[in-house]
Parts: C-alpha cells; sequence; structure tokens
C-alpha cells in the first residue's frame, strides 16, 4: 500500500456570516458507500437546512472525485469545498456544509468564501494523518517491568498503544510503522532485561498523525 494523507477524526466547524449559518464536517471514509452515509447522517441532523453541499475524495491520486452544489448557483460550494481538501492532498476524505439561509444573499464570491471557510475550519478541526502500513502486535511483560515500559512507550512518538489488559502479565496492543518493528522491539527487550515476548504481528494500515514523525 502507498502511504497517503487523510483525515485523522471526524470534526465540525460552524461559521456564521450575514446570519446565515454553515455547518461543516469532515471525515476520513473509506468506500462511497460510507462517505453516502456521512451525507445521510447530515441531512438526517439538519432536516430544516437550506442546503447540504459536499464533495469526497476516493483514490489516492487526488482525481476520484464527486460534489454537490445541491441548489447553491453552479461552482460556489462543491468545488470550493473539493479545492480545499485537494490543496492540503488529501484522500479518502468527505466534506459536507450545512446551510441555514440568513435571508442576506452573499452573491457567488460570498459563498465561495463561505464554503472555502467552512472547510478550511472542520479540516483543520479534524486533523490530517498519513494511513501506512504498520504491524500490530502485542507486548508481553512482567509486572515489575510495566511503569518503566509505559514510560517509555509513551515517550517513544514510533508507536502507538491501542490498549492494556492485565491478566498473569501485562498485555500491551501496540502498532508502528513496518521498519520500525525491529528496533522497537530490541529496545523494549533490552528494558526489560530480556523479560519482554511479542505475537506474531499482523500486518494493517493505520493512521499516524502528521506532526509524529
Amino acid at each position: 500500500m502507498k502511504p497517503y494523507l487523510t483525515i485523522l477524526k471526524k470534526a465540525e466547524y460552524e461559521y456564521i456570516i450575514n446570519k446565515s449559518r454553515f455547518i461543516s464536517v469532515t471525515a476520513h471514509v473509506s468506500s462511497k458507500e460510507e462517505a453516502e452515509g456521512i451525507l445521510a447522517e447530515e441531512r438526517l441532523r439538519f432536516p430544516d437546512a437550506t442546503h447540504h453541499c459536499w464533495a469526497y475524495i476516493l483514490d489516492q491520486s487526488g482525481t476520484g472525485t464527486k460534489f454537490s452544489d445541491d441548489g447553491e448557483p453552479s461552482g460556489t460550494a462543491g468545488m470550493p469545498i473539493l479545492e480545499v481538501m485537494r490543496k492540503q492532498g488529501l484522500s479518502y476524505c468527505i466534506t459536507v456544509v450545512t446551510r441555514y439561509f440568513g435571508g442576506i444573499l452573499l452573491g457567488a464570491g460570498g459563498l465561495v468564501r463561505a464554503y472555502t471557510n467552512s472547510t478550511v475550519g472542520s479540516v483543520k478541526n479534524a486533523g490530517i494523518a498519513k494511513m501506512e502500513p504498520c504491524e500490530v502486535y502485542d507486548i508481553c511483560i512482567p509486572y515489575t517491568f510495566y511503569d518503566k515500559t509505559q514510560r517509555a512507550l509513551s515517550a517513544n512518538k514510533s508507536i502507538m498503544i491501542f490498549n492494556t489488559e492485565f491478566a498473569s502479565d501485562v498485555r500491551i496492543k501496540c502498532c508502528n510503522r513496518i521498519d520500525d518493528t525491529q528496533r522497537i522491539r530490541s529496545e523494549i527487550f533490552d528494558l526489560c532485561n530480556g523479560n519482554a515476548t511479542f505475537t506474531e504481528p499482523e500486518q494493517k494500515s493505520c493512521l499516524w498523525p502528521e506532526d509524529i514523525n
């Protein structure tokens, strides 16, 4: 799998101008069905809204796109939403901007700015992540080594912890990029004086926040 940039988490942003209210939602999606599901959710959430304008990108090249002005003047809503995501280099994401008309016409330029600003806001709140090939596995250690192992893992930006189980020993489910697996295992093994074991890694695609290198 080729790594690509996408949305870290679903988030929204509200923008008000000249009494018109714009509510923008941006989310990561992996298929057309997921994208249509997000759109359906927003229509159900705001059934009395004037417009539900949207755009999505469903491939890594940024060309598998679709958008809608949903009754706004052509080119003033869907395309500006799409352009914000394209300029960020995003793939597999959708933004839906719901508008409640406030009674004052914004004009074509005003609409473009409003839909652009709304999308910029929700993309910023959602955060950008990189989807990368990773390995997921469990680290099993005795209780006596848990505290220092936990501190080391929490400080290590090359690894993500999913959950921790406490049974006869401590089992930490984690994830790291494939190229980092051997190095991280060696570090944990040495930290625990050889008292760490690891389950067979499962290769998966995982989201990594862009501010984590």
